[in-house]
């Protein structure tokens, strides 16, 4: 299990709605980009009036959490896309 002290919130682009409806399936919350960054946003807002932990957001494409989630085994579940999400994250900071 990968911890880490800041809550990562997955931003993906609009053009990837579509894949990403079909990528979560019956699970998705929301039916449009624009209704997911109003819960994104609300989401943040309420987590960083909790000031519990730092909030980011993590740009990554539909296609890229496919392949994370394959090169990673993560299976395609909210705990899985959250591992390969964080994997993401760490790589890119890691990146000169």
């Amino acid at each position: 299990m990968i911890e880490l002290d800041r809550t990562l919130l997955w931003d993906w682009p609009a053009a990837d709605c579509a894949d990403w409806l079909t990528l979560v399936g019956t699970a998705a919350a929301v039916q449009s980009h624009a209704e997911y960054q109003t819960l994104l946003a609300a989401v943040q807002a309420d987590l960083e009036q909790q000031g519990l932990r730092v909030v980011v957001r993590v740009s990554m494409t539909v296609a890229e959490m496919r392949a994370a989630l394959a090169r990673h085994r993560q299976p395609n579940t909210p705990d899985g896309r959250a591992a390969a999400q964080a994997l993401h994250y760490l790589w890119q900071r890691t990146e000169p």
